[in-house]
């Protein structure tokens, strides 16, 4: 087992800019890169969602799950429930893209309480999540698990929060400040920080299908939905609209997201699915790119949620 440790930054960054672009062109790219499924959990169910048909496909979610879902490039689904008892740590239950149980296992560890849900990495090997955990003294930290699914043997790095993952099944963390972005190698056995090391309430990292832009949001203030160069660093809001727009998620030339009011209308948070453009700031009005099912339901999460080629 091992451990890195680092400290936070405390230094404030504020990301602005405005550039709006058309409307009619991203309609065309949305519905062309209407495939495969979104998946996520809400009132303890599990949501399969086919993007092309609508279909929605639903069964039980773990019970407590914690942080919402996430799933793998060939369906296989991952979600966490906070155990409180024998023992205290975390249950991770491993299914097929229909509910299918593959596996269910536990990490054990005593005072312990989830702080961000868990994520697959996108070959289906290891699963990551976090925990605030008590150390030795009675002091705490957060620390990032990274268990592989078949063995159940797990590396940990204290002080780090938020997993994801790159295409290339790299672990992407933050630290426990929210400042900083750290990559793993190839093997998840050591991180490295990537980009700025002044950001502000860093969360749900995520990376492009090629590796080239990291997406995250910010929880600190009005919730962003930010885009991070991996090569150059640099910082750029990519939706300019709303009051509440965060987990971004990229997939077939889109950005995923979830938008929850805006204008002074409040709307329960929902996904929306819009052209991807990392460089730039597109005006994406309350509800104009939301998704809905064959039902007409729109795509409500609790928590985080994921994408797949896979469909049912």
């Amino acid at each position: 087992m091992k451990s890195n440790k680092f400290n936070a930054k405390l230094v404030l960054v504020t990301f602005f800019s405005i550039l709006q672009i058309g409307c009619s062109k991203n309609e065309n790219d949305i519905n062309s890169a209407k495939r495969g499924s979104l998946v996520y959990s809400y009132n303890d169910k599990v949501h399969v969602v086919n993007l092309a048909t609508g279909k929605d496909f639903i069964f039980g979610a773990v019970p407590y799950n914690e942080g919402g879902v996430s799933v793998s490039t060939d369906g296989t689904i991952a979600q966490l429930q906070q155990r409180d008892l024998n023992p205290e740590g975390a249950l991770v239950r491993i299914t097929k893209l229909d509910g299918t149980l593959i596996k269910e296992f536990t990490i054990a560890q005593e005072y312990s309480f989830v702080t961000s849900g868990v994520r697959i990495s996108p070959d289906a090997s290891k699963v990551a999540f976090s925990l605030s955990v008590q150390l030795d003294g009675g002091k705490r930290t957060i620390r990032t698990y990274s268990v592989d699914i078949k063995t159940t043997k797990y590396i940990y790095w204290d002080y780090t929060n938020w997993a994801g993952w790159t295409a290339d099944n790299r672990l992407l963390v933050v630290d426990s400040g929210a400042n900083q972005i750290y990559k793993s190698n190839a093997a998840v056995d050591f991180i490295n920080p990537i980009g700025p090391n002044n950001l502000v309430g860093v969360e749900a990292v995520e990376a492009t299908p090629d590796g080239s832009t990291i997406l995250f949001s910010n929880k600190s203030g009005v919730r962003r939905s930010f885009a991070m160069n991996a090569t150059t660093g640099k910082i750029t809001q990519l939706l300019s609209d709303g009051t509440g727009q965060f987990y971004p998620l990229a997939a077939n030339g889109s950005l995923f997201y979830v938008q929850e009011c805006c204008a002074g209308s409040f709307t329960l948070p929902a996904i929306h699915q819009i052209p991807l453009t990392p460089d730039k700031i597109i005006s994406s009005p309350i509800a104009k790119y939301n998704l809905q099912n064959s039902a007409g339901e729109r795509l409500r999460p609790s928590g985080r949620y994921g994408y797949t080629p896979s469909t049912l």
